[in-house]
């Protein structure tokens, strides 16, 4: 017999037994035993069946609980905990990680989500008995998505990290372009100046190739006066061929006459230079002299005698002359 018919037999011994509902003094044991007897029977099959009803419903349900944890459990495996983001982020050249970052957040806010199902499913499976081994498996799910969360944190910063790098590097190459723009629009200018040049240059050189072709033409006239010039040059060669062995044998007298000759401007050059000495001095003696008449009368310490004239000469001392 099970805990529960034992439960409901001892309930309804103690309801008939004597002075509990019938009153004691007038009442004897022989109809508690009665009442109790027709009410075991009545109810005995009720009971018995609810019994049976509640049993299988119960393994019914823990059976239908398992199936649904183990299901979640595996969901939550495949969706999430098996989920590998890209942790490889392109940097140069610069990519678009934005992508890691949604699917970082996604997957977080999944978490949150699986999070709160698996708290409401183990709130559920505390109200039913052998459910422990559930609870565990519930538990150890929920461990291992704090530990994925932790892993996509991880990886969000990062993301969030690079990208604000990649923007400060994003900000500098505007710059870059900015400074580029303007090199670009100068050099634009530049080449508008050049090429107005060039095209002045052109009409200049459009009128030199009028020049040019005048001159050519004088050329060719001149060339042919050149030619007969030639002519005559080549008859003059002959004579002058003769006149150079002349001159051919007047250089070897020349060349005696040069050594002869620089030998004399050397000792001309000793000369000059022992003149250029004596009027050095000369210069010296006359600055002495005009220092000496600018005086009156003549100081002795610039004028020594006899560079300055006597006082009876010139009346008492120098003058100035």
């Amino acid at each position: 017999m099970s805990i529960v018919l034992f439960i409901y037999v001892f309930s309804l011994y103690v309801l008939f037994t004597p002075g509990v509902i019938l009153n004691k003094r007038n009442n004897h044991g022989l109809i508690n035993a009665i009442l109790f007897s027709i009410v075991w029977y009545i109810t005995f099959d009720f009971v018995e069946r609810n019994q049976e009803c509640m049993t299988q419903g119960d393994e019914v349900d823990v059976n239908g609980l398992n199936d649904l944890v183990n299901s979640l459990n595996e969901e939550v495996r495949e969706k999430i905990i098996n989920v590998r983001v890209n942790n490889e982020y392109v940097v140069s050249p610069a990519s678009d990680n934005s992508g890691i970052i949604e699917l970082c957040e996604q997957k977080i806010q999944e978490i949150a989500e699986y999070k709160q199902k698996i708290e409401d499913l183990t709130a559920k499976l505390a109200s039913y008995a052998g459910t422990r081994e559930l609870i565990a498996s519930l538990k150890n799910t929920v461990s291992q998505l704090e530990e994925k969360k932790a892993e996509l944190m991880k990886q969000l910063d990062l993301a969030n990290e690079i990208i604000n790098n990649q923007k400060t590097t994003i900000d500098g190459k505007d710059d870059q372009l900015e400074v580029l723009d303007q090199s670009i629009q100068q050099k634009d200018g530049t080449i508008q100046t050049q090429t107005e040049t060039i095209d002045s240059k052109n009409v200049n050189i459009v009128d030199l190739n009028g020049t040019i072709n005048g001159n050519n033409n004088t050329i060719r006239g001149q060339t042919n006066t050149i030619n007969g010039k030639n002519n005559t040059i080549n008859s003059l060669n002959g004579t002058i061929n003769g006149q150079t062995n002349t001159i051919n044998s007047l250089s070897g007298t020349i060349n005696g006459k040069n050594n002869t000759i620089n030998s004399l401007n050397s000792q001309i050059n000793q000369k000059n230079n022992t003149i250029n000495s004596l009027n050095s001095q000369i210069n010296q003696k006359n600055n002495q002299i005009n220092r000496c008449y600018s005086w009156q009368p003549c100081p002795p310490t610039y004028c020594p005698p006899p560079n300055c004239p006597s006082p009876p000469t010139w009346g008492g001392g120098c003058t100035i002359m």
